[in-house]
């Protein structure tokens, strides 16, 4: 290859490389204020409760307290007692899952973008007579340097890494998580699978347009961006639906 070739594909990838940065940066800002919109449909994804008593209430406490004893029951098969002990919530949307954990759990640190989620959540706690939670609002997606000084024993995630812009942010996401774990610390995180006749679907357009559309990962795929953040993988269990899968690990 002549010179002048090597020059025009050096610069040929410099400009794809620039292009799928601002992609990037577009559909992260696009899913920031996405989440923070007021709208009935947004507040229903980041599962804040009605006002009312309904039915979708209920479901939602079902849910949650079925979460957080699976979260407690891994705690037990590694000998571990919750009420000793830090954990991490990573997308607390609006509080479905905190009430439960902060009953468990010695302390429990609620992260989000949404600034509506987080005071729905405050509220939702506050009113349930528990105390012993932290929130960190992430700014932006990779608002990471809140999370620097932060050292948990346990995080846990459901419902939210299937609204993640991309799987490249799920993996960054992993990487964080691994670096404010101690070690012997486990994990639990709840993704959507590929099932029949679904095709992955990177979210590579306007995300308010594809938000809903879930991200779907393969068992094995998911558990190779476990390794890859550096946890060891315990087990897997499809446990409500078979398009859900719970992944259980631990860093060694």
């Amino acid at each position: 290859m002549n010179k002048v070739c090597q020059i025009a594909v050096y610069f040929g990838l410099m400009f794809i490389s620039s292009l799928s940065f601002a992609i990037t940066s577009e559909i992260e800002r696009d899913a920031y204020s996405f989440w923070n919109e007021q709208s009935q449909s947004i507040r229903h994804l980041s599962h804040i409760y009605l006002a009312d008593k309904s039915q979708d209430n209920h479901d939602l406490d079902s849910f949650s307290s079925l979460n957080a004893q699976v979260f407690d029951n891994f705690a037990q098969s590694l000998s571990k007692d919750c009420t000793k002990l830090v954990a991490l919530e990573w997308g607390c949307g609006g509080g479905a899952n905190a009430v439960e954990l902060c009953k468990k759990f010695k302390k429990i640190f609620l992260v989000d973008i949404s600034e509506q989620s987080i005071a729905a959540c405050k509220e939702r706690l506050e009113s349930a007579g528990v105390s012993n939670f932290e929130f960190i609002h992430l700014s932006t997606l990779r608002d990471f340097e809140k999370l620097k000084n932060i050292r948990v024993d346990a995080i846990f995630s459901t419902a939210v890494f299937q609204h993640f812009p991309s799987k490249e942010y799920a993996r960054e996401v992993l990487l964080e998580m691994s670096k404010i774990l101690s070690s012997k610390g486990f994990i639990m995180i709840q993704v959507r699978q590929v099932i029949e006749a679904e095709l992955p679907k990177e979210k590579v357009m306007q995300y308010a347009k594809e938000a809903i559309v879930a991200i779907t990962f393969s068992g094995d795929e998911f558990c190779g961006y476990l390794a890859h953040a550096g946890f060891l993988k315990k087990y897997t269990s499809e446990l409500y639906q078979s398009d859900y899968l719970y992944c259980f690990a631990i860093k060694p």
